[in-house]
């Protein structure tokens, strides 16, 4: 598949706010394939194909394909996935939040162990 193909998946993982290895495992590559794939510039079986038109019907298959009209089948149908982003970025911000407040401790830590004189 041409290069044009692989930046369209790039652009569309990145549309729905997903790394690499998520997008694989809901779409059936094995670890790491995908990513190689990209590297390569390689193509992939028609089973993948489809896997990733199942998976993300509001994927639009001539723009994936053809580079041809939008990435979303329609605004209305995107309209359904929207809660879907919404939580996972609430998922990722309560992790950061987990992470910032525990580097806060461990500052907090430091400072009363080597307190400015």
């Amino acid at each position: 598949m041409e290069a044009g193909f692989h930046d369209r998946l790039r652009k569309f993982i990145a549309y729905k706010n997903l790394n690499i290895n998520e997008f694989s495992r809901k779409t059936g590559f094995s670890s790491g394939a995908l990513s190689k794939i990209f590297k390569d510039n390689k193509s992939f079986g028609i089973d993948k194909l489809m896997n990733i038109f199942i998976n993300y019907p509001e994927l639009k298959p001539q723009w994936l394909l053809l580079g041809v009209g939008n990435m979303i089948q329609n605004p209305e149908e995107e309209a359904k996935y929207a809660p879907e982003r919404v939580k996972a970025l609430e998922k990722e911000n309560l992790q950061l939040s987990a992470k910032v407040e525990a580097l806060q401790e461990v500052v907090q830590e430091l400072m009363q162990k080597n307190p400015k004189s």
